[in-house]
């Protein structure tokens, strides 16, 4: 769907992929995988390049923002075990430290 675009086109700001990956979670057998992260865990969010919308883009340039935006957002979800791999990295003292990939 092309909502988020045209939101990012009407508002002029860009669009982000993010994904969430808690420590410790629930994982429900449903179609999107989704993940019920448990109490107290931690919680590191990942995010790709802002795709800015040209505000005169067309229908078909809106195609393919969509396009990038769920490339990225699939690239993000690719590399959950590289994240989940490197939790140790994180500062036990300073639980606001983020990892930047």
């Amino acid at each position: 769907k092309l909502g988020v675009i045209d939101i990012a086109k009407t508002s002029e700001v860009p669009v982000v992929a993010l994904i969430p990956m808690p420590e410790k979670f629930k994982s429900f057998n449903s179609w999107d995988k989704f993940k019920f992260p448990l109490p107290f865990t931690k919680i590191v969010i990942y995010y790709g390049p802002p795709t800015f919308i040209s505000s005169g883009s067309t229908k078909e340039e809106n195609s393919v923002y969509k396009d990038v935006v769920a490339k990225e957002l699939s690239s993000l979800e690719g590399q959950e075990s590289d994240y989940l791999s490197q939790w140790s990295d994180l500062s036990k003292e300073n639980p606001l430290d983020i990892l930047i990939f």
